[in-house]
């Protein structure tokens, strides 16, 4: 049952259209995230302040003091209809992985314009990316132990139909997303800014 409850949630933290991240530290010819488009596709827009406001909002307004909030949550069954409660309660869910996945498209851009340029191989993009990489193991085995245990404390929550505690366990798992994916969104784009470095040493335009 905790996994379908973590997984209704992911569902909800991650929307369907969106591609999953390639690897921080992979260079084009072995990242297939790279692959696609053309070398002179637009810029990638970053989502802006707005997105950053829809997200403070939203946890701003995941008020689990509210009542009827807490017996719409409990009256759930395995989470079915979250969606539609935390619409009503709180806000739209905001796409939390916005500003990681905006620095993966513009890292992804940036390879494709240095390669065009023929400034710049293969290989020294993917020797210039391997002073970033990504999570060590240590960061993904703490990153799994405190996700299991929120959904430990959901799944025990929701068999108890404890209102309250299904709505903080569930806040905390949106707060989770919001940090994991703040660190890797800062990784990628230190990577990122080496690779704008390079484009100006070399006088490839990035506009």
């Amino acid at each position: 049952m905790r996994i379908c409850l973590l997984a209704v949630l992911v569902a909800i933290c991650v929307p369907a259209q969106a591609g999953a991240p390639a690897p921080e530290a992979k260079a084009l010819a072995v990242d297939p995230a790279h692959q696609g488009g053309a070398a002179n596709d637009p810029k990638p827009v970053h989502p802006g302040g707005l997105w950053r406001r829809q997200v403070d909002a939203f946890l701003s307004n995941f008020d689990c003091s509210k009542s009827d909030f807490r017996d719409d949550l409990a009256a759930l069954e395995n989470l079915k209809g979250l969606e539609d409660v935390l619409r009503e309660h709180v806000a739209e869910v905001p796409d939390f992985t916005a500003e990681a996945k905006y620095q993966e498209l513009l890292k992804a851009w940036l390879i494709k314009r240095l390669l065009k340029e023929d400034g710049i191989s293969e290989k020294q993009i993917a020797s210039l990316l391997e002073a970033y990489p990504g999570m060590t193991t240590a960061e993904q085995v703490a990153d799994i132990k405190r996700q299991a245990e929120v959904g430990s404390r959901l799944g025990e929550a929701e068999d108890a139909r404890d209102g309250l505690a299904i709505c903080v366990a569930i806040r905390d798992l949106f707060l989770d997303d919001l940090q994991r994916s703040t660190r890797r969104a800062d990784r990628i784009a230190a990577a990122n800014a080496a690779l704008e470095a390079e484009a100006l040493r070399l006088g490839i335009a990035l506009d």
